[in-house]
Protein backbone atom coordinates (compact mmCIF):
# COMPACT_ATOMS: atom_id res chain seq x y z
CA UNK A 1 0.00 0.00 0.00
CA UNK A 2 2.81 2.40 0.96
CA UNK A 3 4.67 1.51 -2.21
CA UNK A 4 1.58 2.23 -4.29
CA UNK A 5 1.10 5.58 -2.53
CA UNK A 6 4.74 6.59 -3.16
CA UNK A 7 4.40 5.70 -6.82
CA UNK A 8 1.23 7.79 -6.97
CA UNK A 9 3.02 10.81 -5.45
CA UNK A 10 5.92 10.46 -7.87
CA UNK A 11 3.44 10.36 -10.73
CA UNK A 12 1.71 13.52 -9.51
CA UNK A 13 5.04 15.37 -9.19
CA UNK A 14 6.24 14.32 -12.63
CA UNK A 15 2.93 15.31 -14.17
CA UNK A 16 3.09 18.68 -12.44
CA UNK A 17 6.61 19.33 -13.68
CA UNK A 18 5.67 18.33 -17.20
CA UNK A 19 2.68 20.66 -17.18
CA UNK A 20 4.77 23.49 -15.74
CA UNK A 21 7.41 23.11 -18.46
CA UNK A 22 4.77 22.90 -21.13
CA UNK A 23 3.01 26.07 -19.96
CA UNK A 24 6.24 28.09 -19.66
CA UNK A 25 6.55 30.53 -22.55
CA UNK A 26 9.45 32.58 -23.82
CA UNK A 27 9.34 36.25 -22.86
CA UNK A 28 8.51 38.37 -25.90
CA UNK A 29 10.90 41.35 -26.27
CA UNK A 30 9.49 44.86 -26.38
CA UNK A 31 10.63 46.54 -29.57
CA UNK A 32 12.77 49.66 -29.11
CA UNK A 33 11.20 52.81 -30.61
CA UNK A 34 11.97 53.27 -34.30
CA UNK A 35 13.22 56.79 -33.47
CA UNK A 36 15.81 55.48 -30.98
CA UNK A 37 18.64 55.47 -33.52
CA UNK A 38 18.45 58.30 -36.09
CA UNK A 39 18.49 62.03 -35.39
CA UNK A 40 16.55 64.31 -37.70
CA UNK A 41 18.98 66.86 -39.15
CA UNK A 42 16.63 68.08 -41.89
CA UNK A 43 15.95 71.52 -40.37
CA UNK A 44 19.65 72.35 -40.70
CA UNK A 45 19.97 71.71 -44.42
CA UNK A 46 21.85 74.49 -46.16
CA UNK A 47 19.75 75.90 -49.00
CA UNK A 48 21.24 79.25 -49.94
CA UNK A 49 18.63 80.04 -52.56
CA UNK A 50 15.74 80.51 -50.13
CA UNK A 51 17.54 83.36 -48.32
CA UNK A 52 19.56 84.81 -51.17
CA UNK A 53 21.02 88.18 -50.23
CA UNK A 54 20.09 87.86 -46.56
CA UNK A 55 22.47 87.54 -43.63
CA UNK A 56 22.21 83.95 -42.38
CA UNK A 57 25.63 83.44 -40.80
CA UNK A 58 24.27 82.42 -37.38
CA UNK A 59 22.07 79.69 -38.81
CA UNK A 60 24.87 78.61 -41.16
CA UNK A 61 27.27 78.22 -38.22
CA UNK A 62 24.76 75.97 -36.44
CA UNK A 63 24.05 74.03 -39.63
CA UNK A 64 27.77 73.52 -40.23
CA UNK A 65 28.14 71.84 -36.82
CA UNK A 66 25.10 69.61 -37.35
CA UNK A 67 25.94 68.70 -40.95
CA UNK A 68 29.24 67.16 -39.82
CA UNK A 69 27.17 64.14 -38.76
CA UNK A 70 25.39 63.65 -42.08
CA UNK A 71 28.19 61.71 -43.87
CA UNK A 72 28.18 59.13 -41.06
CA UNK A 73 24.44 58.70 -40.54
CA UNK A 74 23.07 59.36 -44.02
CA UNK A 75 25.81 57.82 -46.17
CA UNK A 76 28.03 55.28 -44.39
CA UNK A 77 25.38 53.97 -41.98
CA UNK A 78 22.27 54.61 -44.08
CA UNK A 79 21.60 50.92 -44.83
CA UNK A 80 21.81 49.59 -41.24
CA UNK A 81 19.75 52.51 -39.91
CA UNK A 82 17.05 51.84 -42.51
CA UNK A 83 17.08 48.12 -41.60
CA UNK A 84 16.62 49.03 -37.94
CA UNK A 85 13.72 51.38 -38.65
CA UNK A 86 11.99 48.64 -40.67
CA UNK A 87 11.83 46.24 -37.71
CA UNK A 88 8.48 47.47 -36.35
CA UNK A 89 6.77 46.98 -39.72
CA UNK A 90 8.09 43.40 -39.80
CA UNK A 91 7.27 42.47 -36.21
CA UNK A 92 4.75 39.84 -37.33
CA UNK A 93 7.67 37.84 -38.77
CA UNK A 94 9.29 37.17 -35.39
CA UNK A 95 9.92 33.54 -34.44
CA UNK A 96 10.78 32.02 -31.08
CA UNK A 97 14.01 30.00 -31.25
CA UNK A 98 14.81 28.84 -27.69
CA UNK A 99 15.70 30.14 -24.23
CA UNK A 100 13.96 33.52 -24.67
CA UNK A 101 15.69 34.02 -28.02
CA UNK A 102 13.75 35.55 -30.90
CA UNK A 103 14.53 36.14 -34.55
CA UNK A 104 13.14 38.25 -37.38
CA UNK A 105 13.99 37.79 -41.07
CA UNK A 106 12.94 40.34 -43.66
CA UNK A 107 14.13 42.35 -46.63
CA UNK A 108 14.65 46.10 -46.53
CA UNK A 109 15.26 47.93 -49.81
CA UNK A 110 16.79 44.80 -51.30
CA UNK A 111 18.97 44.01 -48.28
CA UNK A 112 18.61 40.78 -46.31
CA UNK A 113 18.06 41.51 -42.61
CA UNK A 114 18.26 39.05 -39.70
CA UNK A 115 17.50 40.45 -36.23
CA UNK A 116 18.16 38.44 -33.06
CA UNK A 117 16.96 39.36 -29.57
CA UNK A 118 17.91 37.53 -26.38
CA UNK A 119 15.68 38.48 -23.44
CA UNK A 120 17.03 38.52 -19.88
CA UNK A 121 17.13 41.31 -17.32
CA UNK A 122 17.69 43.42 -20.44
CA UNK A 123 17.35 42.53 -24.11
CA UNK A 124 20.44 42.03 -26.26
CA UNK A 125 19.97 42.87 -29.94
CA UNK A 126 21.95 42.03 -33.07
CA UNK A 127 21.06 43.37 -36.54
CA UNK A 128 22.73 41.47 -39.34
CA UNK A 129 22.45 43.03 -42.79
CA UNK A 130 23.66 41.06 -45.82
CA UNK A 131 25.74 38.80 -43.58
CA UNK A 132 27.35 41.55 -41.48
CA UNK A 133 26.55 42.32 -37.84
CA UNK A 134 26.26 46.08 -38.23
CA UNK A 135 24.16 46.98 -35.16
CA UNK A 136 24.49 45.53 -31.67
CA UNK A 137 23.06 46.84 -28.42
CA UNK A 138 20.72 46.49 -25.49
CA UNK A 139 17.36 47.81 -24.36
CA UNK A 140 15.80 47.68 -20.92
CA UNK A 141 12.90 45.38 -20.09
CA UNK A 142 10.34 48.14 -20.74
CA UNK A 143 11.87 49.25 -24.03
CA UNK A 144 12.39 52.80 -22.76
CA UNK A 145 16.20 53.12 -22.82
CA UNK A 146 19.26 51.46 -24.22
CA UNK A 147 22.32 51.81 -26.41
CA UNK A 148 23.50 50.84 -29.91
CA UNK A 149 26.85 50.41 -31.56
CA UNK A 150 26.85 50.80 -35.34
CA UNK A 151 29.60 49.45 -37.57
CA UNK A 152 30.22 49.84 -41.27
CA UNK A 153 29.38 47.03 -43.69
CA UNK A 154 32.92 46.56 -45.02
CA UNK A 155 35.05 43.50 -44.38
CA UNK A 156 36.72 45.39 -41.48
CA UNK A 157 33.29 45.91 -39.81
CA UNK A 158 34.69 49.02 -38.08
CA UNK A 159 32.65 50.44 -35.14
CA UNK A 160 31.70 54.00 -36.14
CA UNK A 161 28.95 55.28 -33.90
CA UNK A 162 27.71 54.77 -30.34
CA UNK A 163 24.10 55.72 -29.64
CA UNK A 164 22.56 56.14 -26.18
CA UNK A 165 18.82 56.68 -26.01
CA UNK A 166 15.93 57.09 -23.60
CA UNK A 167 12.26 57.54 -24.39
CA UNK A 168 9.37 58.82 -22.28
CA UNK A 169 6.91 58.01 -25.07
CA UNK A 170 6.96 57.18 -28.78
CA UNK A 171 7.29 60.82 -29.87
CA UNK A 172 9.91 62.08 -27.38
CA UNK A 173 13.26 60.32 -27.46
CA UNK A 174 16.56 61.72 -26.22
CA UNK A 175 19.47 60.59 -28.40
CA UNK A 176 23.22 60.91 -27.87
CA UNK A 177 25.86 60.14 -30.52
CA UNK A 178 29.56 59.53 -29.98
CA UNK A 179 31.78 59.11 -33.02
CA UNK A 180 34.09 56.09 -32.50
CA UNK A 181 36.57 56.37 -35.37
CA UNK A 182 37.82 58.55 -38.19
CA UNK A 183 38.61 62.27 -38.19
CA UNK A 184 35.59 63.05 -35.98
CA UNK A 185 36.42 60.40 -33.36
CA UNK A 186 35.43 61.61 -29.90
CA UNK A 187 32.95 64.19 -31.19
CA UNK A 188 29.51 64.08 -29.60
CA UNK A 189 26.04 65.40 -30.24
CA UNK A 190 22.94 65.00 -28.08
CA UNK A 191 19.37 65.67 -29.19
CA UNK A 192 16.65 66.57 -26.70
CA UNK A 193 13.00 67.46 -27.49
CA UNK A 194 13.27 70.28 -24.94
CA UNK A 195 15.24 73.52 -24.52
CA UNK A 196 16.43 75.82 -21.74
CA UNK A 197 14.16 78.57 -23.12
CA UNK A 198 10.41 78.13 -23.60
CA UNK A 199 10.81 79.93 -26.94
CA UNK A 200 12.44 76.85 -28.42
CA UNK A 201 11.42 73.19 -28.52
CA UNK A 202 14.57 71.26 -29.51
CA UNK A 203 18.24 71.14 -28.54
CA UNK A 204 21.48 69.86 -30.03
CA UNK A 205 24.52 70.06 -27.78
CA UNK A 206 27.87 68.38 -27.67
CA UNK A 207 31.56 68.53 -28.48
CA UNK A 208 33.01 69.35 -31.90
CA UNK A 209 36.78 69.01 -31.66
CA UNK A 210 37.74 71.35 -28.81
CA UNK A 211 34.50 73.29 -29.05
CA UNK A 212 31.55 72.75 -26.72
CA UNK A 213 28.42 73.97 -28.49
CA UNK A 214 24.70 74.32 -27.86
CA UNK A 215 21.96 74.84 -30.45
CA UNK A 216 18.28 75.46 -29.64
CA UNK A 217 15.51 75.94 -32.18
CA UNK A 218 11.84 75.89 -33.05
CA UNK A 219 11.08 75.70 -36.79
CA UNK A 220 8.21 78.20 -36.51
CA UNK A 221 10.21 80.74 -34.47
CA UNK A 222 13.89 80.38 -35.28
CA UNK A 223 16.82 79.40 -33.14
CA UNK A 224 20.10 80.28 -31.50
CA UNK A 225 23.62 78.87 -31.28
CA UNK A 226 26.45 79.21 -28.77
CA UNK A 227 29.90 78.20 -30.02
CA UNK A 228 33.28 79.59 -28.99
CA UNK A 229 34.95 78.19 -32.11
CA UNK A 230 32.43 79.81 -34.46
CA UNK A 231 32.15 83.26 -32.88
CA UNK A 232 35.06 83.72 -30.48
CA UNK A 233 32.69 84.10 -27.54
CA UNK A 234 30.10 82.11 -25.59
CA UNK A 235 27.16 84.41 -26.30
CA UNK A 236 23.91 83.28 -27.95
CA UNK A 237 23.62 84.16 -31.65
CA UNK A 238 20.01 84.08 -32.87
CA UNK A 239 18.12 83.68 -36.14
CA UNK A 240 14.43 84.10 -36.94
CA UNK A 241 11.87 81.86 -38.65
CA UNK A 242 13.43 82.80 -42.02
CA UNK A 243 16.84 81.67 -40.71
CA UNK A 244 18.25 85.21 -40.96
CA UNK A 245 20.33 86.82 -38.23
CA UNK A 246 18.66 88.60 -35.32
CA UNK A 247 20.81 91.45 -34.03
CA UNK A 248 20.07 92.49 -30.43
Amino acid sequence: MKKTYRLFLIGVILCSLATSCKDKKDVVPILPPSNSIAMDFSYFSLTKSENKGLETTYFEAAAGIVQNWVPITKVVLDVPISAFEALAANDSKKQSLSNNTWQWKYTDDGHSVVVTAVVGTSTKWTFNVDGTDCITGTSDSKGTSGDWELSDMTSENTPLLKVDWSSSNSSKTILSYTCLSGSYSGNTIMYSPEATSTTYSNTFEGKDGNDNYCIEWNPTVGGRVRSQASFGNNEWHKWNANKTNVIE
